[in-house]
């Protein structure tokens, strides 16, 4: 992976046709977002129109910053791509930490938005690569 973006908590970057956004450990809301905001970024400078996500050692977002993400992030992503847009999403074994990343994206009103949960990174690339 080409890295854009790394702290101790979250790394972002991308590898083939597809931006990648991974938590580390448990992340400080003020990092989250730095991270959020560059996997924006990255989006829009490579014109990319998938990512995957690993939020699945991050631990549960503040409920602002869930509503941030459902309501500025994820959108400026698909504005970003202009198109149809695809995030394949890891779930970790935490089920508060899954349940809240699970209901802030059924809080996301965007059509062009697919997202889909996964329990490795293995299986969200294939699904990944399955979408043009």
């Amino acid at each position: 992976m080409t890295i854009t973006h790394e702290n101790e908590y979250v790394e972002v970057g991308y590898e083939n046709d597809y931006a990648i956004i991974r938590y580390k450990k448990f992340c400080p809301d003020k990092e989250d977002r730095e991270a959020m905001l560059a996997l924006v970024d990255l989006v829009k400078e490579k014109r990319f129109f998938k990512h995957m996500a690993n939020p699945s050692l991050m631990g549960v977002a503040p409920l602002e910053t869930q509503k941030w993400v459902a309501e500025e992030i994820m959108p400026s992503l698909v504005r970003a791509a202009g198109r149809e847009y695809f995030a394949g999403t890891v779930l970790g074994q935490e089920a508060f930490a899954a349940f809240a990343v699970k209901n802030m994206v059924s809080n996301i009103n965007e059509e062009m938005l697919k997202v889909h949960f996964f329990d490795s990174e293995e299986k969200s690339l294939e699904w990944l690569a399955q979408q043009n």
